[in-house]
């Protein structure tokens, strides 16, 4: 079977993990769908292929807790969002040509709070075909006004035993009022007769409980050098003495 796991790491400080008003979507060949729930799972059919995903928060993914009404949900900390269970199957004896699929997240922040800011890194892993190729753009908004971070479009490609892996970073966001994460795939070489592209494990956008490291202002550098120095200074004047 084939497999692939994917990630979208978002780091700040600690917190409770609770958003209001999350919208969850998948799609794929056939068509998407979303909805105002922590946890969406959609299945359709279209050219040629078969498919089925889940979005979800984690806390409320398959074999989790049952939501409840809304609007506010206190999910598992740190905030992470999945999308699980994605199966493409190519099912025409011809083949099936370019496709594309997506998991998107949105929610209304409560806690980290809005001002707080988030550095943002993305990391895929997986199978495929061998020697297969396909495409992935991360893009990741708060608004407003909004302040977009993209990945732009990234080429994924499968080893001769099918195995691949990327990870990279998309910057630092600092949170509005509300929060979008998309990931984009797409598969232009299509898949043959019977090929799957399979996604057991999740896409996973996750706002780690790591602190923030801020670099140095520049006015700051200065007196860091000039500290340094004296160290140095005064190690030398003991060692000459």
């Amino acid at each position: 079977m084939n497999s692939l796991l994917l990630g979208l790491l978002i780091g700040t400080a600690a917190f409770a993990g609770v958003i209001t008003d999350p919208f969850t979507t998948v799609g794929g060949p056939g068509g998407s769908s979303g909805g105002s729930t922590p946890v969406n799972t959609f299945g359709d059919s279209g050219s040629g292929y078969t498919f089925t995903g889940t979005a979800c928060f984690d806390g409320f993914c398959p074999g989790q807790a049952t939501p409840g009404h809304g609007p506010d949900f206190t999910v598992n900390d740190p905030i992470t969002m999945h999308g699980t269970a994605f199966t493409m199957t190519c099912m025409s004896a011809a083949g099936c040509g370019k496709i594309g699929a997506a998991f998107d997240f949105n929610f209304t922040t409560v806690d980290p709070a809005s001002g707080t800011m988030v550095p943002i890194s993305f990391s895929l892993d997986g199978t495929a075909p061998a020697n297969y190729s396909f495409t992935v753009d991360v893009t990741a908004e708060t608004c407003s006004p909004c302040t977009t971070l993209d990945s732009g479009v990234q080429t994924v490609m499968a080893d001769g035993l099918g195995n691949f892996n990327l990870t990279f970073g998309l910057g630092n966001l600092t949170l509005k009022n509300s929060f979008a994460g998309d990931i984009t795939f797409s598969f232009p070489n299509g898949l043959a007769d019977g090929q799957s592209i399979n996604l057991p494990g999740s896409a996973t956008l996750s706002f780690a409980s790591a602190p923030v490291s801020a670099a140095p202002e520049p006015g700051g550098i200065s007196p860091l050098l000039l500290g340094v120095g004296v160290l140095a200074l005064l190690a030398y004047k003991r060692h000459s003495n």
